[in-house]
């Protein structure tokens, strides 16, 4: 990706791509990690990141750096927007990575904790926010559902494999719907997706 003549922000999402085992490091930080996470929903300045997260803006420059200097970068400047206030805002974007299960393994539990809390976190929030304000269930189209049931190993590694297959056909359902949003010039609708498998402790009682 990156940012074309006449200054526009390129917004095209990549396949992710697995997180080279060299990087694993930059999960145990937290700032870190959820700036790979908001900037890989959409280009963010550090501004935008600063309010978003409730840091400060230096320290949000200060992991844009860092994040822009791993090897492969894990952050990229694809253009800038005009600011609110005056001048203009530098976008950044994240590389799209994703951690197999082989990665997962060799994650230190510091690592393997930030990154599933921040996960977990972020999705909170954005479900809380679309029940305050009704956003949640305002789409004829939007889907919730939880489940819980009684499985085996065998059955945990399938519905993984399920889940990838959904993630990956995902993927390129919000790449057509790019494409018809930059042709058109309508409205986009933040869409939230959660995918949630794993095994929790039984309710005490």
């Amino acid at each position: 990706m990156s940012a074309e003549a006449d200054g526009k922000v390129m917004q095209t999402k990549a396949a992710p791509t697995h997180l080279p085992h060299a990087l694993h490091g930059v999960l145990a930080n937290e700032v870190r990690h959820k700036i790979l996470m908001r900037c890989g929903e959409r280009p963010y300045s550090a501004t935008e990141l600063a309010a978003d997260l409730g840091i400060s803006r230096r320290k949000v420059s200060d992991q844009i750096e860092e994040l822009k200097k791993a090897n492969p970068p894990l952050l990229e400047f694809v253009g800038k927007k005009p600011s609110k206030k005056r001048g203009s805002m530098r976008m950044y974007k994240a590389a799209r990575f994703n951690i197999s299960v082989e990665d997962w393994k060799t994650l230190s539990p510091v690592e393997q904790a930030v990154s599933s809390t921040n996960i977990v976190t972020l999705l909170t929030e954005d479900l809380s926010r679309g029940l305050v304000d009704g956003t949640l269930y305002e789409s004829e189209d939007h889907v919730l559902l939880r489940d819980r049931q009684m499985v085996d190993d065998q059955a945990m590694a399938e519905v993984r494999i399920l889940f990838d297959e959904v993630y990956d056909r995902f993927l390129e359902v919000v790449m057509a719907a790019t494409q018809r949003l930059e042709r058109s010039g309508a409205r986009p609708i933040p869409l939230t997706l959660g995918l949630i498998s794993a095994e929790v402790a039984p309710k005490e009682g």
